[in-house]
């Protein structure tokens, strides 16, 4: 009787950590084309670390960027990101080192909100948007 007790008890918690760990699956895939995502740093924390003596992993962001998906492969979970400005990194990734982008519900959290700067006028009286050089004030 305990060898049979025992098996149930083993079978229930198979169970239990079954339901557990499909509790997040889904069904569908959560990544289509031209949706943005955000890019995991975890495996990134050894080149952040390298670049000088007074970084600390600590304070370096969990997720960077804002990338547009620009392929999709479902039968092996993975996405091509859009990187423009970086072409030594390879776009292939993981679904696990991308979080899909939720942009903020601006009537839910007004706080999140940030008002646009206005545009900086010219001495020629023109209006300015874009930053054309940034000068260090030290």
């Amino acid at each position: 009787m305990d060898i049979l007790e025992a098996q149930d008890n083993l079978l229930r918690a198979k169970i239990s950590q079954l339901t557990h760990a499909n509790r997040n699956h889904m069904l569908k895939f959560p990544f289509v084309i031209g949706s943005h995502v955000q890019l995991s740093t975890l495996h990134r924390c050894n080149d952040y670390k390298s670049k000088g003596e007074k970084h600390v992993t600590k304070f370096m962001p969990h997720y960077d960027g804002l990338y547009t998906i620009i392929d999709v492969d479902e039968d092996h979970s993975m996405v091509t990101l859009d990187f423009p400005n970086s072409p030594n990194i390879f776009p292939i990734f993981h679904t696990s080192q991308v979080l899909p982008y939720v942009k903020s519900n601006m009537s839910l959290f007004p706080s999140r909100h940030f008002e646009e700067p206005p545009p900086t006028i010219t001495p020629e009286g023109n209006e300015e948007f874009f930053v054309d050089k940034i000068l260090d004030a030290r």
